[in-house]
């Protein structure tokens, strides 16, 4: 019969590989958050860039027409924005629910590791002390073989 160390390692391997694709899972969550920060920075990028071409603009007079159009493309962005703030929150919120689950398996994966090590240390010691009896076996055997040889 395998010794329980060995019979553990394959619920091991089993943390092991959840831990990996919880570990794998988060760094999609992570790169999924910093391009949805990156996407928001852009439109705050454009939304300046453009805001700033339409006061120049409006400082060397533009038509009621151009000053509409302007104003809708201003509010489109700003919506843009809005909806790419939220993007960003959710990112954030799955992130951290990532982290949470990766967390998780992490712990049970260093639980697991932690009991098969104390289990090879208590098979260590119990096959020290099984080969010590073994030799204090085989000296006794040997030292009443020599008594009854001498008798």
């Amino acid at each position: 019969m395998p010794k329980p160390s060995v019979r553990i390692r394959p619920i091991q391997r089993i943390a092991e590989k959840k831990e990996e694709n919880a570990a794998r899972a988060l760094g999609d969550a992570q790169r999924a958050l910093q391009a949805a920060q990156t996407r928001l920075n852009d439109l705050k990028n454009y939304y300046e860039i453009y805001q700033r071409q339409f006061q120049a603009a409006a400082a060397v007079g533009i038509s009621t027409t151009q000053l509409q159009g302007y104003f809708a493309f201003l509010s489109r962005l700003d919506e843009a924005i809005q909806q790419q703030h939220q993007a960003v929150q959710d990112s954030e919120a799955e992130r951290q629910r990532q982290m949470e689950i990766w967390k998780g398996h992490h712990s049970y994966r260093q639980s697991i590791d932690h009991l098969v090590e104390r289990l090879r240390h208590e098979e260590f010691k119990a096959d020290e002390r099984r080969e010590q009896k073994e030799s204090d076996e085989f000296g006794s055997r040997n030292a009443q073989r020599q008594t009854d040889e001498n008798s």
